[in-house]
Order: C-alpha cells, then structure tokens, then sequence
C-alpha cells in the first residue's frame, strides 16, 4: 500500500510550519499542507525565494 499526499486528511484550522519551505522537500510539503487546508507558515533563509514559492503555492491554492 503506496502512501500519496491525497492520503493527508482535512486540516482546515491547523497550522503548519514548515522549514526550508522555499524549495525541494519543504516546498513539496507546504504545497500539499496548504492544499490540505492548513494555514502553512513558511520558513526561509532566502526571502526573495520564499516570496516565489509563496507565490507559487498561491496559485495552485488560492484559498491559502
């Protein structure tokens, strides 16, 4: 049994804080998290970075 990020339940009114989130594993996590319903706080080194992936998150989930 294959394990999927459509197994991640409903997580309207969680917070979710991810680290690295700007890029790779931690941008992977905080797309699927916001998708989720979680309201995801993104941790970066890079603030232009950050700025992009939120931006990227935003527009695959605009409710985020």
């Amino acid at each position: 049994m294959a394990w999927s990020t459509e197994d991640i339940p409903d997580l309207t009114g969680r917070v979710a804080v991810v680290t690295g989130a700007n890029g790779g594993l931690g941008l992977a996590s905080a797309k699927a998290l916001a998708h989720a319903g979680a309201h995801v706080v993104m941790a970066a080194r890079d603030q232009h970075k950050a700025t992009a992936a939120y931006d990227e998150i935003a527009t695959g989930t605009p409710e985020a």
